[in-house]
């Protein structure tokens, strides 16, 4: 790869010469298919491109620590310090060294931008501490790495005041992290897995609109008493938990939960959240802790109805208009009714779920519906007979789409094109616009 690299630092002299005295600069994404082990060599051709101001490294997901990285190489990049802006080493796993040695951030003092991996073996990370024009921050860890920064790291990323995003992917933030933060007033973007003393620094940034975070029920318990600390600058928020404070969050617009959700989480939405817009929920319900002894005993028809209560409740968000979950009974599906604000709708039918495709043909009340999308697992049965039932039943909706595996679209848009001529032959409605596409396309196909 330095070979490679020479190539263009020749093309850059070139640039130099034919330019003189008009400045320029230029940005470098190295995308590696493979593993990736990164010597010395490779970053003191890097450092010799005098004129880059964005360079990107990232290796392929998965690569079973065939990567290494050397964060003590990275000096070699000090000769850009007057340059560059935007570094990404989007590289999973950094390596086993040990002590990775953060020191070399101190020369890159221009940067606005950084994406950098930390490993739990890390030292002279307060380094960061001298880039100060840094506007975006992200130092993701290993997902199961339990990093813990120590109070000088986290003194040191309270100053860069500058910051409108930070996001320090599971790292865990703990009460010493969370007193640091009150300093980044300048905040827009925050992603971090917060602990229950977070609530009252996170209301102090008054300019954060952005939340990720991972919330733990237990924590939530944990909550000062009296009255709640709101947050109503938030708009949007991302969380993995079902234990959410949404007393705290008036402001928001825009909901991505993961993980399963309880049913008093919508009415609690409902009752806090009138201004909710978008909610995006990607498993179905947990019932374990809201279903009583008794229900247990007829668990189908007990859960059934409690998750048809909760998706009706949902239609006091009046201005909520796109909703995209996982409904596992007809009497969830046909609870939709009573959501007449919905424009934009995506049902994923999962394996464990009770539904059939046809069942689908419940959302016909739904008439303010424009987009309609539908997700289907293998196992669910894709006939003709089906589709013309489910499809028939929305013919107001402008765009349906139907995502299937890749190994069925060929056959499940023969059939949309078998229902769509039989409709048509019989003088019967149909949405504007039906498409087949795959459940997990590849992008760089």
């Amino acid at each position: 790869m330095a070979a490679a690299l020479a190539s263009l630092l020749r093309w850059q002299m070139r640039q130099q010469s034919a330019l003189q005295p008009a400045p320029f600069n230029y940005s470098l994404t190295l995308s590696l298919d493979c593993s990736w082990q990164a010597n010395e060599a490779v970053w003191q051709a890097l450092g010799r491109l005098s004129q880059l101001s964005s360079l990107m490294i990232q290796t392929a997901a998965g690569d079973a620590n065939e990567t290494a990285v050397n964060m003590q190489h990275l000096s070699a990049l000090a000769p850009l310090g007057s340059c560059l802006k935007q570094l990404e080493l989007r590289i999973t796993p950094v390596g086993n060294l040990q002590h990775q040695d953060y020191a070399f951030l101190s020369s890159l003092t221009t940067l606005t931008g950084l994406h950098l991996p930390v490993e739990c073996d890390h030292v002279r990370l307060d380094s960061i501490s001298c880039l100060t024009n840094l506007r975006s921050l992200e130092l993701p860890a290993h997902r199961f790495a339990e990093l813990v920064l120590d109070a000088a790291v986290y003194a040191a990323i309270a100053q860069l005041t500058q910051l409108t995003r930070l996001s320090l992917s599971s790292i865990e933030l703990g009460s010493p992290g969370c007193k640091y933060l009150s300093r980044l007033q300048q905040l827009q973007e925050l992603s971090a897995a917060l602990c229950a003393a977070a609530l009252p620094v996170v209301a102090s940034l008054t300019r954060l609109t952005w939340l990720e975070f991972d919330w733990q029920q237990q924590q939530q318990q944990q909550r000062p008493a009296g009255v709640p600390f709101t947050c109503p600058s938030v708009q949007a928020l991302v969380t993995a938990r079902d234990a959410v404070p949404f007393e705290s969050f008036p402001g928001l617009v825009d909901l991505v939960q993961g993980g399963s959700w309880q049913p008093a989480a919508f009415a609690s939405l409902a009752q806090h959240c009138s201004g909710l817009r978008q909610l995006h929920i990607s498993s179905h319900c947990s019932l374990s802790a809201s279903l009583s002894v008794n229900d247990m005993l007829m668990p189908g028809a007990a859960a059934a109805a409690e998750c048809a209560a909760a998706v009706r409740s949902l239609s006091a968000l009046r201005q909520l208009t796109w909703l995209s979950f996982a409904p596992k009974y007809e009497a969830e599906v046909a609870a939709l009714a009573a959501l007449q604000q919905l424009r934009g709708l995506m049902a994923r039918i999962t394996l464990s779920s009770e539904l059939r495709l046809n069942d689908l043909a419940a959302l016909g009340p739904l008439r303010g519906l424009t987009t309609l999308a539908i997700e289907l697992p293998d196992v669910i049965e894709f006939s003709c007979k089906r589709a013309k039932r489910v499809l028939s039943s929305v013919p107001h909706v402008q765009v349906v789409t139907l995502y299937v595996d890749a190994r069925h679209v060929d056959a499940a848009a023969r059939v949309v094109r078998e229902a769509r001529e039989a409709h048509a032959a019989a003088g019967i409605e149909w949405p504007a616009v039906v498409l087949v596409a795959d459940l997990e396309p590849r992008w760089d196909a």
